[in-house]
């Protein structure tokens, strides 16, 4: 579906990864996000689990066809009260991940892209939704490809993995290579 290679610092006028005002620099994470039929899909998540050094932020995301909402499961989510001694922080919680930051002159930093539960929820749901939507288009022409494709959709999850160590840009590719 998508992805982009870690950047660390390069020139905001860089031709390829540059973006903003003049002379700034801009950073980002490498992220790879994709549809995994079940059993793929439960294998990658289970070595994203093991992962006990958090070199990875993850959404995972399979559609409850009967309830029409989708089961979201992450390891992005802080508890703020790690980070704020105030008597109501726990009551809030970091769902969010910054894909790309730009620092520039006279700016304060700024975020270009990021990643969050809630607009992660919304996008996979649509998004596994669009293989019910294939199925009924193909139906009156193939009826066993409309049931390959509805079985995609009753098993498929929409997985978005996130290199947190953007020092590292080739980290969650190699993961990938080595896992599978």
């Amino acid at each position: 579906m998508a992805s982009q290679l870690a950047v660390d610092g390069a020139q905001s006028s860089d031709p390829e990864f540059g973006w903003g005002p003049a002379n700034g620099y801009v950073y980002q994470r490498s992220f790879i996000e994709f549809f995994a039929i079940e059993p793929v899909a439960l294998k990658i998540l289970e070595h994203l689990k093991n992962n006990t050094k958090q070199d990875f932020s993850y959404y995972a995301s399979k559609l409850n066809f009967d309830t029409n909402e989708p089961l979201i499961l992450s390891n992005a989510v802080v508890n703020n009260a790690s980070f704020d001694p105030s008597i109501n922080s726990h009551l809030l919680e970091i769902e969010s991940t910054a894909l790309s930051w730009g620092v520039f002159p006279s700016s304060p930093v700024i975020q270009s892209a990021l990643i969050d539960k809630l607009n992660f929820g919304y996008w996979s749901k649509e998004a596994i939704q669009l293989w019910r939507v294939w199925a009924s288009q193909i139906g009156s022409f193939s009826k066993e490809s409309k049931q390959f494709i509805d079985s995609v959709a009753d098993s498929v999850y929409l997985i978005n993995i996130v290199a947190n160590d953007y020092k590292t840009p080739e980290k969650l590719f190699c993961f990938l290579r080595e896992e599978f």
